[in-house]
């Protein structure tokens, strides 16, 4: 990475110890928003897993482990 990204390499090394500045987002109420994301680091086991959670509340509405070939 040094030869194809050096600055950001650089960055980052300067980045250990220090807190990610995140940023708030308002959402007007339940079910407005859903954040929706998939795990495939384990697809070489044979599964897969996907998931999605309500942004408003934080309620985990949904989680599915499948079987992947």
């Amino acid at each position: 990475m040094q030869k194809v990204d050096p600055d950001g390499v650089a960055m980052r090394s300067q980045m250990i110890g220090k807190k990610r500045v995140r940023h708030e987002f308002h959402i007007q109420g339940p079910n407005r928003v859903l954040s929706i994301d998939g795990h495939d680091k384990l697809s070489r086991f044979g599964f897969e897993i996907y998931g999605a959670i309500d942004a408003y509340s934080r309620y985990v509405l949904w989680c599915y482990v499948g079987i992947s070939n």
